[in-house]
């Protein structure tokens, strides 16, 4: 948020102030000593008169600019410009049940990690019935119960029932969950308030920051890379970010398709009728590894939340070593130093290796593997 500097009519309003021209104003047979009925009568008023001027005026004149303004009042500075705020989504996997042949599962049946003094549980439900088969095996598909990051949890954690049920012996995810996310943050969507006030005079001509920034608006994407002419003239290409730093999945990027071009509705149609032949797909990224040992963390931090930390700020990073084409050793080094609960660590390296990593062209960066090892000595509480 850029920094608010108060109208001169907003700094020169404190109680103080206010206060004394009220006793300057005061008829001159009337006694304005400190103290006395006249001054302390007119105190009161003074205190109220710098809140709302100091305050309430002083936040109004913030909600009038989409470059202060936060919450709802940003919402409405998006709808101005036809943006709406993307909402969070929620976390979502695969979970191995074990039990009974022919034992129900209903949606309604909650499965949970275990919780510890950092963190509570986390509940999934399954998307759908299911009904255990002959094997006494089935894997099934679950999502997160509210929207959030911390539903991407480790594999091997969600390992209880909320309220278990006769038939069934355990359960576990034998994979990590992914997909979750928070709603999009004041400063995220200030960014795209921002871009679109400044193409206000091109918004709908399909130039590449009108495309970018409508495949920004779909939810799950993070980025955007336009290729202009790339078959030839009147062709141009989107690639995708994900907003976990990776490849878009193909329901976003056919959400992109059917926002921009909205074959199913032309009259919704963004991308002007004729301006060109538009192909749509995941980015090519540059999948690293990342890895230390020795790892040890402050009393009560869980390794599963540095490591989800530690992945949030690298999909900031990311974005800057687009810029620079090369994603450097040293400064992902210095990232992991700064997570919070990190005290210290070795032998960090990332693609096994201690170097600068260079991307291709129009390549993104994203994170693949995360084998953070704690110290030996050093035992970790249950995440």
């Amino acid at each position: 948020m850029a920094e608010f500097i108060a109208p001169d009519f907003i700094q020169e309003s404190d109680e103080k102030t206010i206060h004394d021209r009220m006793m300057e104003n005061l008829p001159s047979d009337i006694d304005g000593t400190p103290g006395g009925f006249p001054w302390d009568f007119t105190r009161p008023a003074a205190i109220e008169i710098e809140e709302l001027v100091q305050r309430t005026l002083a936040r109004t004149v913030q909600l009038m600019f989409p470059q202060y303004a936060w919450g709802q009042w940003l919402d409405l500075h998006g709808s101005q410009v036809g943006l709406t705020r993307k909402e969070g989504e929620k976390a979502r996997g695969k979970i191995t049940i074990k039990g009974a042949a022919g034992t129900e599962i209903k949606k309604s049946f909650g499965l949970c990690t275990q919780a510890v003094d950092s963190s509570p549980s986390i509940v999934f439900f399954p998307d759908e019935d299911y009904i255990i088969p002959e094997c006494g095996v089935i894997k099934i598909g679950a999502t997160a119960e509210f929207p959030g990051i911390e539903g991407n949890v480790m594999a091997g954690t969600i390992t209880l029932m909320v309220k278990p049920i006769t038939g069934i012996h355990s359960v576990i995810n034998e994979e990590a969950f992914y997909g979750g996310d928070l709603e999009e943050s004041d400063e995220a969507f200030r960014n795209r308030i921002q871009e679109a006030n400044e193409s206000v005079d091109t918004s709908f001509v399909g130039n590449n920051s009108d495309l970018k920034r409508w495949a920004k608006s779909v939810v799950g994407i993070e980025d955007c890379i336009v290729f202009p002419t790339w078959e030839g003239p009147g062709t141009v290409k989107l690639e995708l970010i994900g907003k976990d730093g990776k490849p878009a999945e193909e329901k976003y990027v056919q959400a992109v398709i059917d926002y921009i071009v909205s074959p199913s509705d032309p009259s919704k149609r963004l991308l002007p009728a004729g301006c060109c032949e538009l192909t749509v797909k995941p980015a090519d990224t540059m999948v690293i590894s990342y890895s230390c040992r020795n790892l040890i963390l402050e009393e009560g931090v869980t390794l599963n939340q540095v490591i989800q930390d530690f992945k949030e700020a690298m999909r900031s990073y990311y974005k800057k070593a687009k810029e620079k084409g090369t994603v450097k050793y040293n400064l992902i080094h210095a990232i992991l130093t700064e997570v919070d609960g990190v005290l210290d660590f070795t032998d960090f390296l990332m693609n096994n290796a201690k170097e600068n990593i260079e991307l291709d062209g129009f390549q993104f960066a994203a994170t693949g593997e995360v084998t953070f090892e704690p110290d030996a000595g050093i035992t970790e509480p249950d995440d």
